[in-house]
């Protein structure tokens, strides 16, 4: 899968695509404590096109990010 993860200077962070397992990643690589911190922290999801492996982690972003989090913006294919 696939997933690139940017984070500003100013703790802002980006994803460019996010395949099937991006927030396992996040999980291994960070604790769970660090994935939900970093996850609440993404303003925006770039999704390069529509296969699988750069989109079927979205689900699981959205379910981890809680309710008083800032929007986050969904960049991609119009078919998306």
């Amino acid at each position: 899968s696939s997933a690139i993860h940017i984070r500003t200077a100013d703790g802002v962070g980006l994803l460019l695509d996010a395949g099937e397992g991006t927030a396992g990643a996040f999980k291994r690589h960070y604790g769970v404590e660090g994935a939900m911190r970093i996850i609440s922290q993404l303003r925006l999801i770039w999704i390069s096109h529509k296969h699988g492996d750069h989109i079927l982690g979205v689900p699981s972003l959205l379910e981890m990010r809680s309710s008083d989090c800032p929007p986050l913006l969904l960049v991609g294919p119009v078919a998306l």
